[in-house]
Formats: structure tokens, sequence, C-alpha cells
């Protein structure tokens, strides 16, 4: 999944989801979506990862960092995800 903003996915599988930073078109030099750009890049070796997604997504960082335990805001996001009946 490619979302703008990791609480999106906070309730997802860990590893299965990169966040991208906004577009701004006023900038010319930005090239992440362009062949051999940098989102391009991570999605071709994201499909030629196969099946095991979570591992790629996990060794390839992009873009800004998904919540987890060491969030500085981490004990309210815990709380969001035991009350949908998720684990930490």
């Amino acid at each position: 999944m490619i979302e703008d903003e990791p609480y999106k996915t906070l309730l997802n599988p860990p590893n299965t989801a990169v966040f991208t930073t906004e577009y701004k078109f006023e900038n010319m030099n930005d090239n992440v979506l362009a062949p051999g750009g940098e989102l391009w890049m991570f999605l071709d070796g994201l499909a030629r990862a196969g099946d095991d997604v979570p591992s790629y997504v996990k060794a390839h960082p992009f873009g800004k960092p998904a919540i987890t335990p060491a969030h500085s805001d981490w004990a309210y996001y815990k709380k969001i995800i035991q009350a949908h009946g998720g684990s930490c």
C-alpha cells in the first residue's frame, strides 16, 4: 500500500505499506515517479521480490517511517490498536 501518512495504515500488518512525501507540482526537480526515480526504483524492486512483500519493505525503507513502539506518541497509537482488537 502506498499512503501519504503512516497513521492511515496503523491497523494493517507491519511492513505492508510505504509512505511518500507530499507531491508539490512547483518542484520541477521532483522525479520520484519518473523512470529511475526513487519510487519507481522501489516499486521495481518490490515487483522483483516476489510474494514476500513485508521482508522487502522492511529491508528497503522508503519515505516516512511507519508508526512503531519507537514513535514519540506510541502510547496513544497503542491504545487505538488495542481498541480495535490488535496486539502490540
